[in-house]
């Protein structure tokens, strides 16, 4: 059961995921079990599985032996959803209260899927080397998609609500992981779509600022590789919630973080910038000029990349 409700005078939905029920078969945990029933492990299986573990390769040491006929089951589709990734429009989801019906399955073969899917499709083996982490104010960190054993470090460091830019998308290997882990760390989940190579939504950037209102303790943003869509949010936090100059703020848009304006992506140092132009400077301005001036037709149709640009982030790097 999803209960809903609307924020007074914001500009997103609030869904909590409620807590999961045990499935009728399953005496003890609570998980969707597999209905062919894994094969139980063999003794090279365990053996395998120990060393993965000991590597911090955790999903993977799940690995097959499951029979064939569960596979649609186990697909990470998973319960008539469909293939392909799904963007969810809704923009504030919380998913802390337990693990969703659609990431409770124990299958090795899943699970190994899912994990192969969050390494090779969405490139988690490069966000194992380069984590893409910095601090961007008081409590509040930007990063690429963090991986299950960075979870672990984040709940060490006391982090209690990770902001997901990339929304709910639970074909994503790295989606699936992450919302395990955080009801698992008890740590508070929450969807926020945005967009990198569009300009912002009005009711994207009006629910940004209640957002940031409303954040409690250590908080960490992230998107995919923790440089476009967190670069946007960053330069929102810092402007809105800190008061810092706004030109100041445009730096966590930079190729230091892996921001290269001159991409698709630069459409957003472009929307700050038609702001600039018009003299105004504090955030009543700029929340006035959002909601009176702001022509986000005009504006995207204003914007030229560079084609070189453009296949290095889209075709060589795969950026979202």
């Amino acid at each position: 059961m999803k209960g809903e409700s609307t924020s007074k005078g914001a500009a997103y939905q609030l869904l909590n995921v409620a807590h999961t029920t045990k499935a009728a078969n399953d005496g003890s945990s609570g998980r969707i079990p597999c209905p062919q029933r894994c094969v139980p492990p063999s003794k090279n299986h365990n053996q395998m599985s120990m060393f993965l573990r000991s590597r911090r390769f955790g999903p993977l040491s799940y690995v097959l032996d499951c029979r064939p006929a569960c596979a649609k089951w186990c697909s990470p589709a998973g319960q008539g959803e469909g293939m392909g990734m799904r963007y969810e429009e809704t923009h504030l989801r919380h998913a802390v209260i337990g693990v969703p019906e659609w990431a409770q399955s124990e299958c090795r073969r899943a699970l190994a899927r899912r994990y192969a899917d969050m390494m090779f499709n969405d490139h988690a083996f490069i966000r194992m080397v380069y984590r893409n982490f910095h601090p961007i104010g008081p409590n509040l960190y930007r990063s690429s998609q963090p991986t299950p054993g960075q979870m672990k470090d984040l709940a060490k460091m006391g982090i209690r609500t990770i902001i997901n830019l990339r929304g709910r998308r639970i074909t994503c290997g790295s989606y699936f992981f992450e919302v395990r882990a955080c009801a698992r760390l008890g740590i508070e989940l929450i969807d926020f779509p945005v967009r990198s190579r569009d300009v912002p939504r009005k009711e994207d950037l009006v629910a940004a600022r209640e957002l940031f209102c409303r954040l409690e303790g250590p908080t960490v943003m992230h998107c995919k590789a923790g440089a476009d869509r967190v670069g946007l949010m960053s330069v929102l936090y810092q402007f809105v919630g800190l008061g810092l100059p706004l030109e100041q703020a445009m730096g966590q848009l930079s190729w230091r973080y892996g921001h290269l304006r001159q991409s698709k992506t630069g459409i957003l140092d472009h929307f700050f910038e038609q702001f600039m132009a018009t003299g105004g400077r504090t955030v009543d301005e700029f929340y006035q000029w959002v909601e009176r001036d702001y022509d986000p037709v005009a504006m995207k149709a204003d914007f030229r990349s560079r084609r070189w640009a453009n296949l290095l982030m889209d075709r060589l790097l795969g950026r979202e």
